[in-house]
């Protein structure tokens, strides 16, 4: 089995979130709680970030099943589709005979 820091992460905001909910009787930490022994756990942020993948993953499929199949929601065709904060530098560097290849691999 392959050691995940993210699961790991996860699974110790739940066990703080579970102890939480059983003392209080609810889950709904404001976001500046901190809950848990060994200096606490900042569970209230924990939980603004868990709510917030949530909702990111139910709006991602739902963008799917309406038939948009990148994050991206401008046109394939647009020539803003692959921009990125990069695509600047990058397009000046290729007016100017710069390498857009990895220095590493030069």
């Amino acid at each position: 089995m392959v050691w995940s820091a993210w699961d790991s992460a996860w699974a110790d905001g739940f066990a703080v979130a579970k102890d939480y909910a059983a003392v209080h009787g609810h889950f709904l930490p404001p976001t500046h709680a901190v809950w848990g022994g060994g200096g606490g756990w900042a569970i209230g942020t924990w939980a603004k970030n868990q709510r917030a993948a949530a909702r990111k993953t139910r709006e991602n499929a739902e963008r799917r099943s309406a038939g948009e199949n990148r994050a991206c929601r401008t046109s394939a065709s647009s020539p803003r589709a692959a921009w990125t904060p990069w695509t600047p530098l990058i397009r000046a560097g290729a007016r100017h005979g710069a390498s857009t290849g990895n220095a590493a691999s030069r």
